[in-house]
């Protein structure tokens, strides 16, 4: 059997420049690993040995060969790879993956392309590209040898499992039209056609290797159904079209190979009925098979059927009939009634790894960063840990806060200090240098003075942002009214639903910290000046104090209970503030990228909220039971202070003392209050900057949102001013017939489909006296013509003047032909029909016709044939710009 195996053109993909590629990715690492993560910051030299991997792969020229097709592997491996760790979608990173249709020719209007911007497009034309190729490697293996025939059949088997897997998953793969060489049906062709080769293949094996003729006729028997079911699957209309583009002759193969294989299982059945001694069942077969290889020579070129076998069954047949006739005397029974060769499918599809790596020693580029799966369990990990540990310092400061608030209402420490009266406590005198140590009232008022300007800039930030997001879909939404159906490329508002909703987040997160800062503002407001009075020096905060009687009984036994207990208190704040600190601080034994590591690779998935919760569990519980304990202690202690507060206000005496006792609470309210404050703002101002890195990355985001939109917008316009251009017109229109020369009786007038206008005779130097011809003149309203407008009307008309004549004499020569325009034909005069009264004029001097003339400047009244260019000038004619008539 000939050699003659169909393969697939491979796609091809337009190439992308390094900025394309370096930019959205370079801009992403920098937004979620590189802060997240600590790797290191630039990666430009990865992408662009990832470009370069891909220009060299797709986007050229490749050869035939398992080297190439590993190649093809590798660049399949890496983009996966790329995808693990970069959301390639329309909305998170847009590139334009562009790859043109791999049967189309082109035009015209160039190659079918088509621009998607998702990784799944993208890794979709790629492994069409390894169907393709591997199609190619199997058809390009010599069928001489043993090793050629095991390589073709495998490369067979792995595109019938290429083209045949993306059948199966072309509509979730991509969920929008592509090129016409990625719809089911192609597909579906293509699958059965590699199979039906890939069993061809296996059945020249089993006649290389002389198997048995019943083996042989089963294997060769599928291998014709393979085939005709492969025929019959390229049927379709679409599909047909699509095959005719190229070069190979897709259904004559399939149609001959189908009738070809089936002949060759019959040959093979009448060699095992002749071993057999079986004359009649043998020449049945042979007759059958003799009419199958002549269909096969009818449906397809001579090429495809071994003309060898022809003969052989030839020569079979003729000896068989003769012995028949001469020696068996057989009857020669009815084909049908024989019994069915059975059929042997050892073709199967051969499937590729796509969950691991394919390609033989495969090394990732970006092997420094993790999965994006396991970035994102690591970020939510991180985020579950930040939320507990905030939860627990949260109930540690709130029950401190309490703690404060309590003892500043019964005006403890100071009360049990102040025994003289007039003198300052020493508690409160270490809380006056604590707040000046932190810079007094100014340093709060400088806090204060930073947040509106922190505030300000997040909103022009997002501001921004907003605003190119607007710019954009305002551009978006001009291109389709102004081109209605011919701007394809996705509507704005379909892309841009997850970043307006990240916009809205961001302007809620401003509200709510616009509500904080005011908070803020009104606490410090009520307790401004007694944190002023903390902010002086001692001796003038001594004097902004009033003087009392004797505060407290010195040494009395509740004296002595309520110091007890406020060194308790102390000790438990320190307490909490070390718990505080470890809380903070803890990390845990478990490196936790590992694991997620781990998971990945042997589950496939990263079950993330197991994992974190058993994690944190074992690790944060001994402390949330400290948290707890706290408390409780709190509340033990507390009850004890009261006790004692209640039988020492009882001793307290002196006149003043209440005024003075008033004073020294609000003073240690003040205190507590500035100390909260400090925090608050501090906080504040590092949330602010904080916000500000992330509204930075989000409006870097939405450039390159709207950059990638830029670039397919300015695609699609070439593409749209690419097929104007190259539009083909209509015809130019027919040229009008010569004047007739019939007598004006013997002539039937004809009404013209279109009304026109003659222009009025000119003057004729040398014929005599002027002769106005009837129907060129201003004469009335003739049946057939429109009225002419004055020639004013019409820019470019110059009406002819004395001693004009546009019908030369015969001895002048004729006039000079002017060029046509867009290469028409040169203008002759229409045939007008003869009306009543028009006398033909005697051409003078022998003429036997006026000349063909130069075209009029305008034509007032002429209509242009449907669908023709109406606004062509003539030489003469005026500028191009000017107003033309269209009717």
């Amino acid at each position: 059997m000939p050699q003659s195996f169909l393969w697939v053109p491979c796609k091809k993909a337009k190439e992308l420049s390094d900025s394309e590629v370096i930019r959205p990715l370079q801009n992403f690492l920098n937004s979620q690993f590189v802060q997240a993560s600590g790797v290191k910051s630039d990666y430009s030299k990865e992408i662009r040995d990832f470009n370069s991997l891909r220009t060299r792969t797709v986007c050229k020229e490749t050869d035939s060969n398992p080297e190439a097709l590993n190649q093809l592997y590798r660049y399949y491996d890496q983009f996966c790879a790329v995808e693990s760790r970069f959301p390639l979608t329309e909305t998170d990173i847009r590139l334009n993956f562009t790859w043109k249709d791999a049967f189309d020719k082109g035009s015209l209007f160039g190659k079918m392309k088509t621009t998607i911007c998702t990784g799944q497009f993208e890794r979709t034309c790629i492994m069409y590209n390894i169907g393709a190729l591997a199609s190619q490697v199997a058809s390009s293996q010599s069928m001489d040898s043993d090793e050629g025939i095991k390589n073709a059949a495998k490369y067979f088997q792995i595109s019938t499992w290429v083209f045949g897997y993306l059948k199966d998953n072309i509509s979730s793969l991509l969920g929008q039209p592509a090129t016409p060489d990625l719809t089911s049906d192609i597909l579906n062709a293509l699958s059965k056609v590699m199979l039906a080769q890939a069993q061809e293949a296996i059945l020249k094996k089993t006649i290389k290797d002389k198997m048995k003729d019943g083996t042989v006729a089963k294997v060769a028997q599928c291998a014709g159904e393979l085939y005709g079911e492969a025929h019959s699957s390229c049927q379709s209309s679409s599909t047909k079209m699509l095959l005719d583009q190229q070069d190979q002759e897709w259904l004559p193969v399939l149609g001959g190979k189908n009738s070809e294989l089936l002949g060759v299982a019959e040959w093979h059945m009448a060699l095992l009925a002749k071993e057999k001694k079986n004359v009649g069942e043998e020449l049945a077969r042979l007759t059958h098979a003799t009419e199958l290889l002549a269909a096969a020579k009818t449906r397809s070129s001579s090429a495809v059927v071994n003309e060898d076998l022809v003969g052989r069954v030839k020569r079979a047949l003729d000896a068989a009939k003769k012995d028949n006739d001469f020696i068996y005397h057989e009857p020669v029974p009815d084909y049908h009634k024989l019994a069915t060769i059975g059929s042997a499918a050892l073709a199967k599809p051969v499937a590729l790894a796509i969950g691991s790596p394919i390609s033989e020693n495969f090394r990732d580029i970006f092997d420094s960063l993790v999965p994006l799966a396991v970035h994102q369990s690591l970020t939510n990990y991180e985020s579950r840990r930040t939320q507990l540990v905030n939860l627990e310092v949260g109930k540690l400061r709130e029950q401190t806060q309490l703690l404060n608030g309590a003892l500043a209402s019964l005006n403890l420490p100071a009360a049990i200090e102040d025994t003289s009266g007039g003198s300052l406590p020493p508690s409160l005198l270490q809380k006056g240098a604590k707040v000046k140590e932190l810079g007094g009232i100014q340093a709060i008022e400088r806090l204060f003075y930073e947040l509106p300007e922190l505030l300000d800039r997040n909103k022009e930030i997002l501001v921004e942002a907003d605003r190119i997001l607007a710019e954009e879909k305002e551009s978006d939404d001009v291109m389709r009214t102004q081109f209605g159906g011919k701007w394809s490329r996705v509507a704005s508002e379909k892309l841009t639903g997850p970043l307006i909703a990240e916009s809205g987040k961001y302007h809620g997160i401003l509200d709510n910290a616009m509500k904080a800062d005011e908070i803020v503002r009104g606490k410090y407001g009520d307790n401004r000046e007694a944190i002023a009075v903390l902010s002086k020096p001692d001796s003038e905060m001594s004097g902004s104090i009033p003087s009392g009687g004797v505060a407290a009984v010195a040494e009395s036994d509740n004296v002595r209970t309520l110091r007890q207990l406020m060194a308790s208190l102390d000790g438990l704040k320190r307490k909490r503030d070390a718990l505080e600190t470890e809380l903070r601080e803890t990390a845990g034994a478990t490196d936790m990228k590992t694991a997620f590591l781990a998971a990945l690779s042997h589950d496939g998935v990263i079950d993330e909220d197991a994992i974190s919760v058993n994690e944190l569990k074992a690790v944060y519980e001994p402390l949330q039971q400290k948290v707890g304990e706290s408390v409780r202690e709190q509340d033990e202690v507390m009850e004890r202070v009261n006790e004692a507060n209640r039988r020492f206000a009882e001793e307290k005496r002196g006149a003043g003392a209440e005024e003075r006792e008033e004073m020294l609470k609000k003073l240690a309210v003040a205190f507590d209050v500035y100390s909260e404050l400090t925090g608050n703002l501090q906080e504040g101002i590092k949330f602010y900057n904080d916000l500000t890195q992330l509204l930075l990355k989000f409006q870097n985001k939405v450039k390159d949102f709207c950059f990638a939109r830029k670039t397919e917008k300015d695609e699609l316009m070439k593409e749209i001013q690419r097929n104007v251009v190259n539009q083909p017109t209509k015809p130019a229109p027919p040229r009008p017939a010569p004047r007739s020369s019939q007598p004006p009786a013997a002539q039937t007038p004809a009404a013209p489909t279109q009304p026109a206008y003659r222009p009025p005779a000119p003057t004729q130097p040398g014929y005599g006296a002027t002769t106005t011809q009837p129907g060129y003149g201003a004469s009335p309203t003739q049946p057939g013509y429109a009225n002419a407008p004055p020639s004013s009307q019409y820019p470019g008309y110059q009406p002819a003047g004395p001693g004009f004549n546009p019908y030369p004499q015969q001895q002048y020569g004729a006039p000079p032909i002017q060029p046509p325009y867009h290469h028409q034909q040169p203008y002759q005069q229409p045939a007008y029909p003869q009306q009543p009264g028009y006398v033909q004029q005697a051409p003078p001097y022998g003429q036997s016709q006026y000349p063909a003339q130069p075209p009029p400047q305008t034509y007032p009244g002429y209509q242009y044939p449907q669908g023709t260019y109406q606004g062509q000038h003539y030489p003469g004619s005026g500028p191009p710009g000017g107003p033309q008539y269209r009717p």
